[in-house]
């Protein structure tokens, strides 16, 4: 075995052992947050489509500390998201496919291809509401953007 060989092999073992350690997605299902949060029955069920740019909801109501779930289904043709800038509370989320995405400063982001279905669940402490939108360039500028409002 040559030395070029060798260190091929060592290169991939180290790589394939801390993405392992990292936690990469694995399979068809990636997911993120705080994943107990899928063990519990949410106290609210939601679903949005995304399309164009537009969420077909655009205000959800919830009691302060609920559990609420959220069903997400692109029916675009094109990539989108959901996107919250800050968050207070806990989420975590699951998609039907593959992670893919790129870096984001958002603290919630769940990017869907088209035909994707993800399931986001957030639970928030306090009173109080958050904006969601699409982080697609010029999405949320046309008004793909709504509001959660925790009562």
């Amino acid at each position: 075995m040559s030395y070029r060989n060798a260190l091929s092999i060592i290169i991939v073992a180290v790589v394939t052992t801390a993405l392992t350690a990292c936690g990469a997605p694995s399979g068809n299902d990636a997911d993120t947050g705080d994943q107990s949060l899928f063990q519990a029955e949410p106290d609210a069920r939601f679903a949005i489509d995304m399309r164009d740019v537009r969420f077909d909801v655009s205000e959800i109501e919830a009691p302060a500390g609920a559990l609420i779930a959220i069903t997400f289904t692109n029916r675009g043709d094109i990539e989108h998201d959901f996107s919250i800038t800050e968050f207070a509370g806990t989420f975590a989320y699951r998609t039907a496919s593959a992670a893919h995405g790129r870096s984001t400063s958002r603290a919630v982001h769940m990017a869907l291809r088209p035909g994707d279905t993800g399931e986001i669940r957030l639970r928030v402490p306090d009173t109080g509401g958050v904006e969601f939108f699409c982080d697609v360039a010029g999405h949320r500028r046309a008004g793909m953007s709504g509001t959660i409002a925790f009562r």
